[in-house]
């Protein structure tokens, strides 16, 4: 396998004198051509990775917006197959090399760093991560996780847990392994969509666990399975069962998550508690569900707010469905410049069809997969599917 001989690369990094001697050392580089995109914060990185492909990340753990390994893990979930090259003061070489004990490639020092030191880490990351590659190696077992996508609805009965269920279900059609959870501390309808007429486990011994306890073997031990590609993960399923979640369960039920799938589709409760605060940090992509209506705009408005106030680099994007029987629902594009997010998908109005996939436990993309909902529904799974992920911003 040859070395190709120009290379992007996204440096982040917060100091702006740092970042110009870095970008200086690769443009002057004599063997290789780099093109260099620079971001000072965990937000324009995020941003920079949905806009193109880059072959390496330079990452500076200590951001305005992010600190310590946080900052990685961030960078990984929103790049998992992007190899990352950590860029390290001194005295925070320990950090560093924790860092590349969860998956970064290496560790530079940038008190003592020179161009040869730093054009062959690049070199040999990303050979090393292509011949990887090639041979297959990045499986789950070895560290590479699923891309999380999560659905938060407006408001309860807009259809959150059905475009879930069938987002996943088209991404398994397709040879994807997808998990879709019920994220939620009280009962839901997940198990109606996929057919689960016995629920044997759920996710109700993980709410209130240690999260030292909740490993990638106790999620496999409460998935349903549907078919060989979709599993799913239910909400508690008994009253007595429901218990409140906190933020640490949530982030270690998404991690084991991950580790079990290609795709952990996440079913979000229509509520801006930390619980879910704390999904949507974790999630490469969050689809806003409304319905045409009114009342459901407002708290769409209200959401989009809540986003804003948490402060979270999460590309976020509209899935407008139509399920109130309105003769003048709202106009789309006054939905969009109301909230400030662009439409992922528009979901037709299906009403009949909806009731007869749920008294039948199919998906509607099984169920209807020639008819304009299945079409749409499988559309939105094949743009989130792409990678990067691209949802276009307003100026």
């Amino acid at each position: 396998m040859s070395m190709k001989n120009n290379l992007s690369v996204l440096l982040v990094e917060a100091d702006a004198g740092d970042a110009s001697a870095l970008r200086g050392i690769l443009l002057d580089s004599a063997g290789t051509k780099f093109r260099v995109r620079w971001a000072d914060s965990l937000a324009k990185a995020i941003s920079r990775l949905s806009e193109g492909w880059f072959d390496t990340i330079l990452l500076d753990l200590s951001l305005p917006d992010c600190e310590g390994l946080e900052t990685f893990a961030r960078i990984h979930e929103a790049a998992p197959g992007t190899p990352t090259i950590i860029l390290s003061a001194g005295e925070d070489e320990p950090l560093a090399l924790r860092a590349v004990r969860l998956g970064a490639e290496d560790c530079l020092l940038k008190d003592t760093l020179n161009e040869e030191a730093l054009v062959r880490s690049i070199r040999y990351t990303v050979e090393r991560h292509a011949r990887k590659r090639v041979s297959g190696s990045n499986s789950p077992a070895q560290g590479v996780h699923g891309r999380i996508l999560a659905f938060w609805g407006a408001k309860g009965g807009v259809g959150t847990t059905t475009v879930a269920a069938n987002t996943a279900a088209s991404l398994a059609a397709a040879g994807k392994r997808t998990i879709v959870a019920e994220l939620r501390s009280y009962h839901g309808t997940l198990t109606r969509c996929l057919g689960a007429a016995t629920v044997h486990s759920d996710i109700s011994g993980l709410l209130q666990a240690d999260p030292e306890t909740i490993t990638s073997e106790a999620i496999r031990a409460r998935l349903i399975r549907y078919s060989g590609n979709l599993s799913l993960l239910a909400a508690p399923q008994r009253s007595e069962e429901c218990r409140p979640i906190s933020p640490s369960n949530v982030r270690a039920i998404i991690q084991a998550l991950s580790a079990n799938a290609d795709f952990v589709i996440l079913d979000l409760p229509p509520e801006p508690s930390e619980a879910v605060k704390e999904a949507i940090r974790r999630s490469r992509y969050v689809g806003l569900v409304l319905d045409r209506e009114a009342t459901c705009l407002a708290s769409a408005k209200t959401c989009r707010r809540y986003l804003r106030k948490w402060g979270l680099a999460v590309p976020v994007g509209l899935v407008v469905v139509h399920r109130s029987p309105l003769a003048l629902p709202l106009d789309v594009d006054s939905m969009t410049n109301e909230t400030g997010l662009e439409v992922s998908a528009l979901i037709p109005p299906a009403a009949d069809a909806c009731v007869a996939a749920s008294r039948e436990g199919v998906p509607l993309v099984e169920a209807y997969n020639d008819a304009l909902i299945g079409m749409s529904l499988k559309a939105l799974a094949d743009k989130l599917a792409a990678d990067p992920i691209v949802v276009r911003k307003r100026a």
